[in-house]
């Protein structure tokens, strides 16, 4: 598994500003986080689509293609990180 953190610098209200992934090793989604300047909050995985996010059907940019759009930063995290972001901003909604 691989987790990434990208920041996606933009002014449309209705998009979200940092993605939070889970990854396999082929660079497919196993969960998303989305997060959005109002501070709501996206989730997909197999089970559960929070807020329309969803799962990609296709596998994402690797690091370095998704490094190379000005409007994006990634950055490689922990699982330990990935899974701080779900415990304290999805979690609690999913139990709802």
């Amino acid at each position: 598994m691989k987790y990434l953190k990208v920041r996606w610098l933009h002014n449309i209200k209705e998009d979200p500003v940092i993605f939070y992934y889970e990854l396999d090793n082929f660079d497919n989604e196993i969960k998303k986080i989305e997060i959005y300047v109002d501070g709501s909050v996206g989730y997909a995985d197999d089970k559960f689509q929070l807020n329309g996010s969803i799962i990609s059907e296709c596998k994402i940019s690797t690091f370095d293609e998704i490094a190379k759009q000005k409007e994006f930063i990634p950055e490689n995290i922990t699982k330990e990180e990935f899974y701080q972001i779900y415990q304290e901003r999805v979690k609690g909604l999913l139990a709802d």
